[in-house]
């Protein structure tokens, strides 16, 4: 390895340390900057010869790869945030990445499993073993809290089970901010049943992981190994399934019942209600097509 490479190493590391120690930033959101910066050190070699010819290159490679604006943000903003802490540590003297724009996103309708589906996959995942009771609980969690997948595989068993708030989970979400989110009694007890029943057979190493990893002690489990058991019990019944799919699906079900829109807000852990506004249109929708099917002025006419 040569020593610009090794040294753009070393200045990732200083900076994982300051987001760490200064910023005080959650794991999994350091872990997603670093791998950004990483695949940039790859790409470029020395992270201090970088040109805006050379950070140009590297936006419009991103941008004829078909990679998605919000990934493309995700790596810009990485890329800015890294190099002002370079200047601020007199590392380099400009940033190569300060006349970059951002992408525009449009917000999209999220494609939420309908509350059908989501009976059917709570029903395939039913069943005695550790496997199925992990399994349940995983699913219940999700689906009951609308927590992200990095949110519930950081959980502890404190979080779930503390006296000070029975019947509530406590999260550490994005920017290292904790929330308060309401958990049902059918969920308590699926939760409950697996850590008693399940848990010690997969904590084997040892940890306070509420899903502990069978493999490295005082690890959870990985959100990629997460998305495997849940798609294994949506793939017989032919239903596309993601964490992030069931996040949508936990908002947009509440609003489609016309559950207060602020609350959702703070239980999806959204600094900005715009965020969750865009899960009113997939209400609205569910509602004028009810209008449509049920309405009597519908037929009337028709009969008539």
């Amino acid at each position: 390895m040569n020593s610009a490479k090794q040294r753009s190493f070393l200045l990732i590391e200083a900076y994982k340390e300051y987001l760490l120690t200064v910023k005080g930033l959650a794991l999994n959101t350091i872990y997603s900057y670093e791998q950004v910066l990483l695949n940039f050190v790859d790409i470029c070699n020395n992270l201090i010869a970088v040109t805006e010819s050379n950070a140009e290159q590297y936006v419009q490679g991103m941008a004829t790869s078909g990679i998605m604006a919000s990934t493309q943000s995700h790596h810009i903003s990485t890329l800015k945030m890294f190099y002002k802490f370079l200047i601020h540590k007199k590392v380099v003297t400009e940033s190569p990445f300060h006349s970059i724009e951002l992408p525009k996103k449009t917000k999209t309708v999220p494609k939420a499993i309908t509350e059908e589906q989501m009976a059917q996959l709570l029903h395939a995942a039913k069943g005695n073993e550790p496997e199925d009771l992990r399994l349940q609980a995983l699913l219940h969690l999700l689906y009951a809290t609308g927590v992200r997948i990095s949110e519930l595989t950081s959980l502890t068993l404190s979080d779930v089970l503390s006296e000070d708030h029975k019947g509530f989970i406590r999260v550490m979400g994005k920017g290292a901010k904790s929330r308060i989110i309401p958990v049902g009694s059918q969920t308590q007890q699926i939760v409950e049943l697996y850590i008693k029943k399940a848990r010690p057979i997969f904590n084997k190493k040892g940890g306070d992981f509420l899903f502990p990893s069978p493999k490295y002690r005082d690890k959870p489990l990985s959100r990629q190994r997460a998305f495997q058991l849940l798609n294994a019990v949506a793939q017989p019944l032919n239903i596309q399934i993601s964490p992030h799919g069931v996040r949508h699906s936990f908002a947009t079900h509440l609003l489609e019942n016309d559950a207060n829109l602020r609350s959702v807000q703070k239980m999806l852990g959204h600094q900005d209600l715009s965020t969750t506004e865009v899960y009113t249109k997939v209400a609205d929708q569910h509602k004028k097509k009810i209008v449509e099917e049920k309405h009597p002025l519908n037929f009337l006419l028709e009969e008539n």
